[in-house]
């Protein structure tokens, strides 16, 4: 795999952090004991404005509840403060 360009990271880079590795994890487990199904999802490099656009298309599909982990917070923010 070809180097990513700085201080980004793909997504095949950035599925393998441990602590996204453990969230995944823990949020099958959680999914499975609710009964509920879970959508994990995210966009292909460390891009906020990307990151909007997912937040955005759960948003657009109606889903029932949205855990985001935010690159970059204040850019991200537009799509949090949706009500």
């Amino acid at each position: 795999m070809a180097p990513s360009r700085a201080g980004t990271k793909t997504a095949s880079e950035v599925q393998w952090i441990p602590y996204f590795v453990s969230c995944r994890q823990g949020a099958e487990e959680a999914a499975r004991e609710l009964g509920v199904k879970l959508l994990w999802d995210g966009p292909t490099e460390t891009d906020a404005a990307k990151q909007n656009e997912v937040v955005e298309a759960w948003i657009t599909r109606r889903v029932n509840v949205i855990a985001a982990a935010s690159w970059a917070a204040r850019a991200s923010s537009r799509s949090s403060r949706r009500p």
